[in-house]
């Protein structure tokens, strides 16, 4: 990616062509799996000087580095199918597979559960059944995110679901959602607060309770002597 980026840099002027390729070659990289830096680099440079003209091919190519970014499988295939443009660009195999592995993680990284059943992922990442192999697609796939080093997991194929342990990789946070996350945020923190100071209260009372108990048998023991 550095390489990429220092490319971005480097050039005078964006053109179509240089935009295409930069895309292109980025999320078609086995080894990079983060494009937040990339996008808002090249979205920049597009801005600058009253903003440049792209052609509609690396228009597309602009907002598929979007995806790569911030979606996910689920949003390309939506973007495809409502599009009316037939001369659409569509992604390489090697940049559905680095958005499925994306899509993987995102999916490994937000589940509240420590287990994915496989019938979830393949659903997900239209990877099909058992029937038409697409088990062994879903398993393949996740070994080799597995062995990027971006995911910590296990494959339990007698259940027939993925064992996650850690995620160290995936779609970043789309800006447009950070004020929400901010307030959920937020209001966790006041609800921390809150019952940070239940807890504080609780411990007071007992600690009155107890000191009222030891001054009575004190007391009792005083009278009894």
């Amino acid at each position: 990616m550095e390489q990429l980026l220092t490319l971005l840099k480097s050039t005078p002027t964006i053109s179509s062509p240089i935009v295409v390729d930069l895309i292109k070659r980025a999320t078609a990289n086995p080894k990079i799996f983060g494009y937040a830096e990339l996008y808002h680099e090249l979205t920049s440079a597009l801005h600058v000087g009253g903003g440049v003209e792209l052609s509609p091919a690396a228009t597309q190519w602009v907002e598929y580095l979007r995806m790569f970014t911030y979606g996910s499988w689920a949003d390309y295939k939506a973007h495809i199918s409502d599009s009316i443009d037939e001369s659409l660009p569509t992604l390489a195999e090697p940049q559905v597979r680095k958005l499925k592995q994306l899509t993987l993680l995102k999916l490994c990284a937000t589940s509240n559960a420590e287990s994915i059943p496989y019938v979830e992922l393949s659903r997900a990442l239209e990877l099909g059944s058992a029937s038409d192999g697409g088990v062994d697609e879903l398993e393949q796939l996740v070994i080799e995110t597995i062995y990027s080093g971006k995911l910590t997991a296990k494959l339990d194929t007698k259940n027939q679901a993925l064992e996650v342990f850690q995620v160290t990789a995936g779609s970043d946070v789309d800006e447009k959602r950070l004020d929400e996350i901010i307030a959920v945020l937020d209001q966790w923190d006041e609800h921390t607060r809150a019952l940070l100071e239940q807890v504080e209260a609780s411990i007071d009372v007992n600690r009155q309770v107890k000191a009222q108990r030891e001054a009575e048998l004190t007391e009792a023991l005083k009278t009894s002597a």
